[in-house]
């Protein structure tokens, strides 16, 4: 079964406003007339723009992304289908969560220029280096967007034993499957923030489900 408390339903959504606002998204308001709710896509860094909402997060709020992703029967993934990757975002604006409950192959735009401003906030103040690594990698259809991206110890990034790096290669290998059948995987990454750096995760609570088996749950510690 799958972690209910990290399971969104798109119809339990509770509004007063909805603005579908073109090029953008779909923007739902709270009783505060807050936006509390945004459903987008990712930006592209070559012909479209990086997208503004997940570039510039606001606090507080739930940010559901359709990816570029294909699914078996060789459809693209639309809003509600269970592909969706979940962002929630913390009263500072941090993303603290990152849920998807079918993770799927596709693609997304990387951005060297945002990687490196993400790695050198961790490289700079602690002295070590780190690296902007993505939240979701970009063979799942995890886009370039600050949302998605956290300031990483090349350690935990990179492709090293018992990284977070590794995990997702291991992870990435039962979505593809054996012999072309694809399996299912749930991923759910919460950086947590410490008290030494408003925007440098202290660590990542990893969580991941195969083939609807046991929830598995690793913490990669984001310090040397």
């Amino acid at each position: 079964m799958r972690d209910a408390e990290a399971t969104w339903r798109l119809s339990t959504v509770a509004s007063l406003s909805v603005y579908a606002v073109e090029g953008r998204g779909t923007f739902y308001t709270n009783a505060d007339g807050r936006v509390d709710y945004v459903e987008t896509h990712y930006g592209n860094e070559g012909s479209v723009r990086l997208n503004y909402d997940l570039m510039n997060p606001q606090p507080n709020v739930t940010y559901v992304v359709t990816p570029d992703v294909t699914l078996p029967n060789g459809s693209k993934a639309e809003v509600g289908q269970g592909y969706d990757h979940v962002f929630v975002t913390d009263a500072q604006a941090r993303t603290e969560r990152m849920y998807v409950e079918n993770l799927m192959p596709g693609d997304a735009s990387r951005s060297s220029s945002v990687q490196g401003r993400v790695g050198r906030e961790g490289t700079s103040f602690f002295g070590v280096p780190y690296e902007g690594g993505h939240l979701l990698q970009n063979w799942g259809g995890g886009g370039a967007e600050d949302i998605n991206m956290a300031a990483m110890l090349r350690e935990v990034n990179g492709n090293y034993e018992g990284s977070f790096g590794q995990l997702e290669g291991v992870l990435r290998s039962h979505v593809i499957g054996d012999g072309g059948v694809p399996g299912s995987v749930m991923l759910d990454v919460r950086p947590v923030f410490g008290a030494d750096h408003p925007t440098v995760p202290e660590l990542f609570e990893v969580r991941w489900q195969v083939d609807g088996g046991v929830v598995e749950r690793v913490p990669f510690w984001n310090r040397n």
